[in-house]
């Protein structure tokens, strides 16, 4: 097993283990706190510096993802909180440009059941 093989196994441990986090915390408090959407923004960034994706592409997808939820969140004038949306924009670094617009798809879709 290659050095960046070990890495990719690690780095997908680490989301899977911080995404179990996050959705148990919301269960329990219904809140999304800071410290652990922030280390997965910051594992996300570290995963594009390893050569996962290119930095454009997780920082445009940071963008997007929180842009694009931000905004749900002005127009429903609070429906969804803030860390849904520092969530949404960790998912970008995550996915990229490509993949945020889907991940929010599943990730609508899974919330309306």
């Amino acid at each position: 097993m290659s050095i960046h093989e070990v890495c990719l196994l690690a780095g997908g441990f680490a989301f899977f283990a911080l995404l179990l986090r996050l959705s148990v915390d919301d269960i329990r408090t219904g809140f999304l706190y800071d410290r652990w959407v922030g280390l997965l923004a910051a594992a996300g960034l570290i995963m594009a510096a390893l050569g996962q994706r290119t930095l454009f592409s997780a920082i445009s997808g940071a963008l997007l993802g929180g842009g694009l939820l931000f905004a749900v969140r002005m127009l429903s004038r609070g429906g969804i909180g803030g860390g849904d949306v520092k969530l949404a924009a960790a998912l970008g670094l995550w996915t990229g440009h490509t993949g945020i617009l889907p991940a929010l798809f599943v990730a609508f879709l899974l919330g309306s059941l």
